[in-house]
Parts: structure tokens; C-alpha cells; sequence
């Protein structure tokens, strides 16, 4: 039985979502563009109904946006990448291409 395996370079999960909240405040040539945030702090995305949280365990479990996430979620999403995916950290560049040698 053929099992694949993927690797994967990780950001923290607030260090991701701001980074996505200024892209998408700033890049006007995008269909995700929000002009209204313009003026929007951090803060104010983060307490929105746009801010999805737990978006990567969502992702891992396949628990959908309007349901609510709780620790077997996290459980699932852990077992996930325990079983296909070789995982690094971006704050920690060296280490993770060391250990993807």
C-alpha cells in the first residue's frame, strides 16, 4: 500500500492571519481586497466575523466555518500531521532544512 507523505514550512497561526489581514487591506488588485479595513487595526479584523479562528485545524479536521471547534478537532488535525506531513517552522528556517536533509 502506496501511503504519500508531503512536507510543509508552518508560520505561527496569529503571525499568519495578521500577515493575511495587511495583504488583503493593501493589495487592491485581488478579488480578496477589502478596502474597508483600510483603517482597521489588527485588533478589529481579529474581533470581525471575517476572522475565521483555528483556521488551519479546521483545514486538517474538514470542520467547516460555522461549526464550532473543540479539542477532538485539534486531535484530528494533530494525528493528520503526524501520519502525512513532515512539518517546519518558519521562525526557525535553519533547523527545519537541517531536518528536512
Amino acid at each position: 500500500e502506496h501511503q504519500g507523505r508531503a512536507f510543509t514550512i508552518m508560520r505561527h497561526p496569529i503571525e499568519l492571519a495578521e500577515s493575511l489581514f495587511h495583504y488583503r487591506k493593501s493589495a487592491s488588485w485581488e478579488i480578496s481586497y477589502r478596502k474597508k479595513w483600510k483603517h482597521w487595526a489588527f485588533a478589529d479584523y481579529a474581533k470581525s466575523d471575517y476572522y475565521m479562528a483555528n483556521w488551519m485545524v479546521r483545514q486538517l479536521s474538514g470542520t467547516m466555518p460555522n461549526e464550532d471547534v473543540d479539542e477532538t478537532h485539534l486531535e484530528k488535525a494533530k494525528q493528520v500531521l503526524r501520519r502525512k506531513i513532515l512539518v517546519g517552522i518558519s521562525s526557525q528556517w535553519e533547523e527545519t532544512i537541517r531536518q528536512f536533509k
